[in-house]
């Protein structure tokens, strides 16, 4: 695995890895815990601008900037999800060793799971996978995937997912740019297929040895109550469901209670949906 994931190391460690700006961020090698927050299809991070006060000291919060978006735009894309997290996992192996949490949300909950996965193949486990927006990676989808529409179709099926996907038609240019990004983004997602891993030989769920908390809008049209909690298939250690109010987009509403839930890592299998 060691190997697999140095061949994907494209880039320099940190140009994927972007420190939180706030001032009050303790410096990298003062912090007790890393987090990890990978973003949605179509986002990068500045979708992760507003959260920083959120987080308590002491963290040492890293986002994830895929290419292909807003400062690195002309980079290559990420090919799969596969090769995102094994270049992930090679950028934070780079890094002095501490407790790490990854939070990812709808396409970023797919890429934090396979780059837990990776980090556990290489003995650097973390402490706590949390995911929101996103069914649990075994299960098959339940919709017709929205890559495969054209323009007008795809915008549509982003406003059902929220409001706020009007603001993509300031411009022609800039809706044309920003369904293109989107659209790439969601293919790899929607293409993704999960395999289980080398650990057991009879295939199936490989559960991981990190608790993992699953998060759910109670009006997210694509991912429902049962597909969020069968995250819990993939954890031998403890298991929280936890629900929101909102849309697919419901946790830029619920940023305080999402963040304090990073560092607060179920120890058993907690009843979901509290």
């Amino acid at each position: 695995m060691m190997s697999t994931i140095s061949h994907h190391i494209e880039e320099p460690p940190g140009l994927w890895l972007r420190p939180m700006p706030d001032t009050h961020r303790v410096n990298r090698g003062r912090a007790h815990t890393r987090v990890v927050m990978v973003p949605h299809a179509g986002a990068g991070v500045s979708t992760f601008t507003r959260w920083g006060a959120c987080f308590p000291a002491g963290l040492e919060v890293l986002r994830v900037q895929l290419p292909g978006r807003e400062d690195v735009r002309h980079a290559a894309r990420a090919t799969s999800v596969f090769a995102a997290a094994t270049t992930l996992a090679g950028q934070l192996l780079a890094l002095p060793e501490i407790p790490t949490v990854v939070y990812g949300h709808s396409m970023g909950a797919v890429i934090a799971f396979e780059l837990t996965r990776c980090l556990f193949a290489a003995g650097r486990s973390p402490i706590h996978l949390c995911v929101s927006g996103r069914r649990a990676p075994h299960l098959p989808a339940s919709r017709p995937p929205l890559h495969e529409r054209d323009d007008e179709e795809l915008l549509a099926g982003l406003a059902e997912l929220s409001d706020t996907w009007h603001l993509l038609a300031r411009t022609p240019e800039f809706l044309s740019d920003a369904l293109d990004l989107v659209r790439y983004d969601l293919a790899m997602v929607e293409q993704y297929r999960y395999v289980a891993g080398p650990i057991l030989e009879d295939g199936g769920v490989v559960p991981l040895p990190v608790p993992i908390t699953a998060c759910h809008g109670n009006r997210d049209p694509l991912v429902d109550a049962d597909e969020a909690w069968s995250w819990s298939a993939h954890t031998a250690s403890g298991f929280a469901g936890h629900t929101f109010a909102g849309d697919h987009f419901f946790p830029q509403q619920h940023r305080d209670r999402l963040t304090a839930l990073f560092v607060s890592p179920p120890s058993t299998a907690e009843p979901a949906g509290t």
